[in-house]
């Protein structure tokens, strides 16, 4: 888990924590750090940002069902499917592949990188706290000491 701060910047995400290795479906799944974001902001994007339909009720139910545990299990891969899958409603080029990978910058030809995504919907439903992503009561102890450690 990092900070990235691509460039040119984007003003409306002039950051956000990245991975260092890929979770989930055919991914490194090495970094329990890595993976325990990836399911936070799984729950946080299920939890947070309003379904407008009622595919996307039942995507956010499988993200708030994501477990926090480190461990890239199939109900994980499931939460970043069904985030991909409601991605892929606003940005039509998004590869539902249940793998979050490392971001070299926001977008990748034209789409855009899942973290970097998360990332973004967080920032747009959580302005009271974001990027203070420790200040969540839920955040998992790894994820909110290297939280502070980044910002």
């Amino acid at each position: 888990m990092d900070l990235s701060t691509p460039q040119p910047r984007n003003p409306s995400l002039p950051i956000f924590f990245n991975v260092s290795t890929s979770v989930g479906n055919q991914g490194m799944n090495t970094n329990r750090d890595d993976i325990l974001l990836v399911q936070f902001f799984l729950r946080k994007n299920g939890e947070k940002v309003p379904a407008k339909t009622a595919e996307g009720a039942a995507e956010n139910e499988i993200m708030k069902r994501v477990p926090l545990s480190g461990v890239a299990d199939p109900a994980t891969i499931a939460g970043i499917r069904a985030f991909q899958t409601a991605m892929r409603r606003k940005i039509p080029s998004t590869a539902i592949d249940g793998r979050v990978s490392p971001a070299r910058n926001y977008s990748y030809g034209s789409g855009m990188f899942t973290i970097a995504a998360m990332n973004g919907f967080l920032r747009r439903h959580c302005k009271d706290v974001w990027p203070r992503i420790h200040d969540f009561t839920d955040c998992p102890e790894p994820v909110r000491a290297k939280a502070r450690e980044l910002i």
